[in-house]
Formats: structure tokens, sequence, C-alpha cells
């Protein structure tokens, strides 16, 4: 008896060690970098920039087959503007892509950060667009 409660002790402590390590690892997470949290911060505030001039930011995992490779962008569903984020784009794209789409509109009503306004306004703007008509 003794000996089979000792290798029960022994067994027993092992396994708690283990998992007291294993659960030590799972139960820390990484924390973002600063560069990360403020990319994160300003990619929140364009959305919701975007979202308060009434387009709606919808973020899918757009398809990739062979011949076909959907891209992010703004587009018209029954009436409504959707701005399409591809759920893979690098938070660099994702704030590129929100800027051109801020940049054509009038954001004076929105409130944003000076950080935000100054990237808005770096957006190159074409002197010449010849946009087709709208169709029927």
């Amino acid at each position: 008896m003794g000996a089979s409660s000792s290798q029960q002790r022994g067994g027993g402590t092992a396994t708690a060690r283990s998992s007291r390590r294993a659960g030590r690892g799972a139960a820390t997470p990484k924390r973002p970098s600063a560069r990360a949290a403020r990319l994160a911060a300003l990619i929140a505030e364009l959305e919701n920039a975007v979202e308060a001039l009434g387009i709606r930011v919808r973020r899918e995992r757009l398809m990739r087959e062979v011949g076909y490779h959907a891209r992010s962008g703004l587009c018209r569903v029954g009436g409504e503007e959707v701005l399409f984020l591809d759920h893979d784009l690098s938070p660099d794209d994702e704030i590129e892509l929100l800027a051109v789409v801020l940049a054509d509109r009038d954001v004076s009503a929105v409130e944003m950060s000076p950080e935000a306004l100054r990237l808005i306004a770096r957006v190159p703007r074409p002197e010449h667009v010849d946009k087709a008509e709208p169709r029927p």
C-alpha cells in the first residue's frame, strides 16, 4: 500500500506541475506592440468615420480561386454603399483604403484626430477622373 500511494503522489505531482507550466504559457497572451496598438486605434477611428458618412464596412474573407481574385473596395449594393475589406489585408493597407474612401468625401462634420486628418489630406487626388454614368 505504501508503494502504490507514493506512486500516486509522485504521479499526481508531476502531472500537476506539467499542467501548471502549460497553463502558465497559455494564460499569458502576447501584448501587441505599441505600433500595432496605434495602428489598430487608427483603423478603428477611420472605420468609424467611414460609417458616420453612411458607408457600411464589412470585413470578409474574399474568395481567391484560379482566375478569380476579388479585392477590397467600395461598391453599391441595393442603393447602399458598402466598403468590403479583405480579412487578410495588412493594417497599413486597411488604413490606406479607408483614407482613400474618406478623401473623396466631406469629413468636416466627423470628429477625427489630427493624425487621421493628416492621412486623409495626403491621399493623392487625380486632377481629372472620368466617371462612368450610373446605369438606370
